[in-house]
């Protein structure tokens, strides 16, 4: 699915666009159902900007696909969201002068209707496996699978032979990443056991936590490996009735 509101939480992302707080809370329980929380902040002026440059990438395409307005109206987030099966359960919009703000709740069945979870994107991959000993690894992809392996072949390609071409290209996204605030929490539905060095300890011994803002992206390689992350995590799913695929 890659539908509008998919286009709002993630086309900033893409871009590393600065100025935008976006905050978001994935619970996964025992049964494979949970929640999706999110907070986000936008100025107007970025708002607008995100929509014209989605006219340009897909200017053949339904004009409310492109509208990246369309997650603070909360019939169009409501329909979007039922349509992967999931529900509308919170839909909160302050205007704070110039900037909008988004509280927002919804809730999944589980593995399946988490895989088509509009919020996280219409290309993100969710891979489970079982482990040893009572353990499921967990691999999330929020810009697909596929995307993570080719971001991994240009930084190696740029480990090989330094491009004059990406390095001024960064030097100009870095003057556009003031602001930018980018915060992920996973709580799975056992203790963490193991997680990839792009995660840290969240509060809870069940949480990680994929934190993205200016000061984290320093070189080419750190803006590669942030436009097409992987997070892994290892957890205790011995109460855990789903079963990984």
């Amino acid at each position: 699915m890659r539908g509008s509101i998919a286009v709002a939480v993630l086309c900033a992302p893409w871009l590393l666009a600065g100025c935008l707080e976006l905050e978001q809370t994935i619970t996964i329980a025992p049964d494979g159902s949970g929640t999706h929380r999110l907070r986000m902040k936008m100025p107007l002026r970025l708002l607008r900007k995100l929509e014209a440059q989605a006219a340009v990438v897909r200017p053949q395409a339904d004009r409310a696909q492109l509208e990246v307005a369309a997650i603070f109206k909360r019939d169009k987030a409501g329909r979007e969201l039922a349509s992967a099966g999931m529900t509308l359960r919170k839909h909160e919009v302050l205007e704070r002068r110039d900037t909008r703000v988004l509280q927002m709740e919804a809730g999944f069945k589980g593995l399946s209707e988490l895989r088509r979870n509009p919020l996280t994107g219409g290309q993100a991959d969710w891979i489970l496996k079982k482990g040893p000993a009572g353990r499921t690894a967990l691999f999330f992809f929020p810009m697909g699978k596929q995307a993570w392996k080719d971001a991994q072949l240009r930084i190696k390609e740029l480990e090989r032979k330094p491009s004059a071409l990406m390095l001024a290209y960064f030097r100009s996204k870095q003057a556009e990443l003031r602001g930018l605030d980018l915060k992920l929490t996973l709580e799975l539905p056992g203790r963490v056991v193991g997680r990839s060095a792009n995660l840290s300890a969240g509060a809870k011994p069940n949480q990680v936590v994929a934190h993205i803002d200016a000061a984290s992206i320093r070189t080419p390689r750190d803006l590669l490996a942030s436009l097409a992350p992987c997070y892994a995590i290892e957890f205790d799913s011995r109460g855990c009735t789903f079963t990984p695929r």
